[in-house]
C-alpha cells in the first residue's frame, strides 16, 4: 500500500519554483525573520483534470553559532575563533595519540 492511504503520489524536482539568483540580496540575508522571495504557480494536468499547483519560496535564516553577525562582521570573527579552537584541540589530541603510540612501540620492542 502506498503512503498516504493508498492514493497515488507524484514527486519531482520543479525547477520553475527555483529562486533564480543563487543567493538572496544582502538585505534579505541579514534579516532574522523568514522572508518570501517568490510566489509561483505550476500548471498540472492529470488525465483530464487541470489544476494549478501554487507555492512559495522563502528565505529562512539559520541560527548562528556565537554572537549574531553584525554589519562589521564581528559574528564572523567569533565563528572563525571557534573553528580555530576546534582544529587546535583536534591537533593536540592527534599529537598526544602519536606520542603514546611511539612510547608503546618502544616498550614493546625493548621487551
Amino acid at each position: 500500500m502506498a503512503p498516504g492511504g493508498g492514493r497515488p503520489q507524484y514527486g519531482w524536482l520543479e525547477t520553475r519554483a527555483r529562486y533564480a539568483p543563487e543567493q538572496p540580496p544582502d538585505d534579505v540575508v541579514r534579516r532574522t525573520e523568514p522572508t518570501v522571495l517568490a510566489n509561483w504557480t505550476v500548471p498540472l494536468e492529470i488525465g483530464s483534470q487541470r489544476f494549478d499547483l501554487k507555492g512559495r519560496t522563502s528565505w529562512v535564516p539559520f541560527t548562528q553559532i556565537g554572537a549574531p553577525a553584525t554589519e562589521d562582521g564581528t559574528g564572523l570573527v567569533d565563528l572563525v575563533l571557534l573553528a580555530v579552537a576546534v582544529i587546535g584541540v583536534a591537533g593536540l589530541a592527534l599529537l598526544l595519540l602519536r606520542v603514546r603510540a611511539r612510547r608503546a612501540s618502544r616498550s614493546f620492542t625493548a621487551q
